[in-house]
């Protein structure tokens, strides 16, 4: 069904409001909710801070995700130095990119009223799932670049004809976002490109080929040559190498080194298969079981190619998420890309048993005017908001205040001194930074997943230098000279909860 101009400003619109009201409740960025405590949102925001004001991410500070992603959280600290107000807003403008790239899938196939209403149903099961952690992961971000990717290539198969020299630059562009933020979704378009690689070598389309691939590039350069002259005029271009390349690849995964390569094939894959089973169970009530429904409903619809294509990029994208051993809650998030093809097979369920009953079509003429599309619009985001309240994994915490926080709370006592320094020694970043408007002044900020030895050390010294004012510590104790124990908070709000204590230079105390 094609969409013209004023349709798509209005459903621009709608995607904008329905993203905004239902990321209003399932992401802790949001107002309502006393702050983000997710560590991984805080050391995105943490990053981008410190680049803010002059640091050069793994150079000037430690952190192992894409610097696009870091540049994110710069603007939106500009928004806000102590809260996540910017954030939220980064995240509705991808939501609402996601789901209106999504009813533009949709509507390929199904009526423009259907396509509304099961796309926003669709985000509210992926923004309201246990992959989608606290809100602001990388991968939240990401999905409206591989949505687009998505349709464009479910287009061009249902079309019958291979993208324009525009379309493939744009390609380009998306897949170079997503190298920058997080490359370990790059398996979805490796996926992405092989059917369409496959039909144009099948066709003898040798020129098409080439376009593909030189229009993919230029995109793909647009994107990289300005983050390369980054960091090359700041001398940081091995820091780049060394911390985004080498040690996430070297340092991240769980696969045993001393294995043959042929041993490391199997368990690579008996993995995935095990953490994608992990991670469907753990989703099957949101997103993954339309993503079921989905990818078993085109085993019995038209369009080979489009299946098959299908089918491939969900398989790369498993293995190159879990294909190093590591399973976190928020790593299936990508694969939600998918479950807005689980949508189809229940409107060509409906619309054959209408006809079937009606041998007819002149029903459907009934619900053309437009008023309908309003009134399903309306109704739409009345039923999403509902359901957000009611099936969110973050709604819990909406209950408490700021002043209930271990945060907020040591804010009170680290602010009594000018120009405080911290420290959040061992785990990660616990949103104290952001809270407090402090820039980090040592590189290794916090601790991270990844086991590497120099953040420990750079840690130590750091405390043994005493060139922090105030440690944060959690789930654990400090035992230092230069530091003593100022306050503990427990606190417990189902998604995140342990102990916090912060410590104070000795030294300090002797100056009172």
């Amino acid at each position: 069904m094609k969409i013209n101009q004023k349709s798509k400003l209005f459903l621009l619109l709608f995607s904008a409001v329905s993203s905004f009201l239902i990321l209003m409740i399932c992401t802790r960025s949001s107002f309502l909710y006393p702050m983000n405590n997710w560590v991984d949102a805080q050391c995105f925001f943490t990053v981008g801070k410190a680049m803010a004001n002059g640091q050069i991410v793994y150079r000037d500070i430690f952190e192992q995700k894409g610097v696009l992603l870091y540049f994110l959280h710069m603007l939106t600290y500009f928004v806000s130095h102590t809260t996540f107000i910017g954030v939220f807003f980064l995240e509705v403008m991808a939501g609402t990119a996601f789901l209106f790239i999504n009813i533009k899938i949709l509507t390929l196939y199904t009526d423009i009223r259907f396509a509304v209403f099961s796309a926003v149903l669709c985000s509210m099961s992926v923004y309201s799932s246990m992959a989608f952690c606290e809100g602001d992961s990388a991968e939240e971000l990401c999905l409206p670049l591989l949505a687009y990717a998505l349709y464009l290539s479910t287009k061009a198969f249902k079309n019958g004809k291979w993208l324009t020299g525009k379309q493939l630059f744009c390609v380009g562009i998306v897949s170079a976002c997503v190298l920058w933020i997080k490359y370990t979704m790059l398996g979805f378009f490796i996926g992405w490109i092989i059917v369409p690689l496959l039909w144009l070598i099948k066709e003898k389309q040798w020129k098409a080929i080439g376009k593909t691939f030189l229009y993919i590039i230029l995109g793909v350069f647009v994107v990289t040559l300005p983050i390369i002259l980054y960091f090359a005029v700041n001398h940081a271009l091995s820091d780049l190498w060394e911390v985004y390349f080498y040690k996430n690849i070297f340092g991240y995964s769980h696969i045993d080194k001393d294995l043959s390569l042929p041993q490391k094939i199997v368990v690579i894959i008996q993995k995935t298969a095990m953490l994608t089973k992990y991670a469907f169970l753990n989703n099957l009530q949101r997103f993954t079981g339309l993503l079921l429904i989905g990818l078993i409903g085109f085993l019995f619809m038209k369009g080979k190619k489009q299946k098959l294509s299908i089918y491939i990029m969900f398989l790369t994208s498993t293995l190159f998420i879990y294909g190093g051993g590591n399973v976190f809650d928020y790593y299936p998030l990508p694969l939600s890309v998918f479950s807005v093809f689980g949508c189809i097979p229940p409107y060509l369920l409906i619309r054959w048993i209408i006809r079937k009953k009606y041998r007819q079509n002149t029903w459907w003429k009934d619900f053309q005017n437009p008023i309908y599309t309003v009134i399903t619009g309306i109704f739409t985001i009345v039923i999403a908001l509902c359901l957000s309240v009611k099936f969110s994994y973050n709604i819990d915490f909406m209950k408490y205040q700021k002043e209930d926080t271990p945060q907020y709370r040591f804010k009170e006592i680290i602010q009594q001194e000018t120009n405080p320094t911290l420290l959040q020694f061992g785990g990660l970043d616990g949103g104290f930074y952001s809270v407090c408007d402090i820039v980090p002044n040592c590189k290794y900020f916090c601790g991270l997943n990844i086991n590497l030895p120099e953040i420990k050390e750079g840690q130590q010294q750091y405390l043994d230098n005493g060139e922090g004012m105030f440690v944060v510590v959690y789930a654990g104790e400090l035992h230092h000279d230069n530091y003593e124990l100022v306050a503990t908070e427990k606190f417990d709000d189902s998604r995140m909860k342990g102990i916090y204590n912060l410590y104070r230079l000795r030294s300090i105390a002797k100056k009172e």
